[in-house]
């Protein structure tokens, strides 16, 4: 609330009234912001400060060198990671000892049975395991060329809307602009390549939280993006595919270490598909015990983490 594009909170202002039984909760990645108000807002914390990351990357095991954040107050920061191998990574970067590893909070059982009950459902000609989702990623000239994105989406309508006679659900990244259906969209591919006139018959977006949209369905196609992981830890069947050319890096990390199968060409979609129409109902336990590898999975993680810190700063009987 302090700082998210406008200043909603005067960080001048709210310094006036810290004590010491103040707490920060964030991403200690923060700490290499150069933005002024930023690092005026870490300087308030000189007490407890927590540590959880945002996002669920492998990039740990991708840093062969560091470079060291000076990071003050560091005694005082307990920093909360998804698996054990980040633990090295965060010691080296950020000189801090208190590392503790609780797998993805977001991952437990019941959160995901929580989520899927009070969630809204999707309009009935798509609530069926006769859709596929598409966990799409917006186009960037470094990670997901344009015309490859263009060509990886005509190849999924060709395969599961005019081959398999499917239906497909759309859900966007947080940094793709919003559809034009509703505003403010950057491009029409989606319209474009779907075709708006078959909006609500053969394709649909949605926003629904993606432990809801993909409960049930037959296949989730990832563009590229993390929320892979969500799908793997629910048991959805998934993979990857952007069409690639020949001289790009056909894997992204997902892919790399073996959370799911990625596909790169039409061919090799196609090939797979074939595969998968005959034994569509079994889900492959390769992706779930390569999830267990890296992230541990604990029962309850949320309450167990949200009890100590309040214990730790003794806002709670111990």
């Amino acid at each position: 609330m302090i700082y998210i594009k406008k200043y909603r909170l005067e960080y001048k202002e709210f310094g006036r009234n810290m004590s010491k039984l103040d707490i920060l909760f964030y991403d200690i990645a923060t700490e290499g912001n150069t933005n002024p108000v930023v690092s005026s807002v870490l300087q308030l914390f000189k007490n407890s400060k927590y540590s959880f990351p945002h996002a669920i990357s492998m990039s740990a095991l991708e840093k062969k060198s560091v470079v060291p954040i000076n990071v003050s107050n560091k005694n005082n920061i307990k920093d909360y990671v998804f698996g054990k191998f980040q633990t090295k990574y965060h010691e080296s970067k950020y000189g801090i000892n208190k590392i503790r590893v609780v797998g993805i909070p977001r991952h437990d059982r019941n959160w995901i049975k929580t989520i899927q009950e009070y969630s809204p459902r999707l309009p009935d000609n798509f609530d069926d395991e006769n859709t596929a989702v598409v966990l799409s990623k917006r186009a960037s000239n470094l990670y997901f060329l344009f015309d490859n994105k263009v060509e990886t989406l005509k190849n999924i309508k060709k395969i599961f809307i005019d081959e398999l006679g499917m239906k497909v659900a759309v859900k966007f990244h947080p940094k793709e602009k919003k559809e034009r259906i509703y505003k403010n969209k950057e491009d029409d591919i989606y319209e474009n390549i779907f075709g708006l006139d078959n909006y609500g018959l053969t394709w649909i977006y949605s926003d629904l939280h993606s432990f809801a949209l993909c409960k049930g369905k037959k296949l989730v196609i990832s563009l590229g993006a993390g929320v892979i992981f969500d799908m793997i830890a629910m048991g959805a069947p998934c993979i990857e595919y952007k069409n690639k050319k020949e001289n790009e890096e056909k894997i992204t990390q997902f892919v790399k270490y073996g959370f799911v199968e990625g596909f790169s060409s039409y061919h090799e979609l196609s090939a797979y598909v074939n595969k998968w129409k005959i034994g569509s109902n079994q889900v492959s336990t390769t992706p779930i015990n390569t999830y267990k590898k890296y992230f541990p999975v604990f029962n309850d993680i949320s309450r167990v983490i949200a009890t100590e810190i309040l214990q730790d700063n003794e806002i709670i009987d111990r």
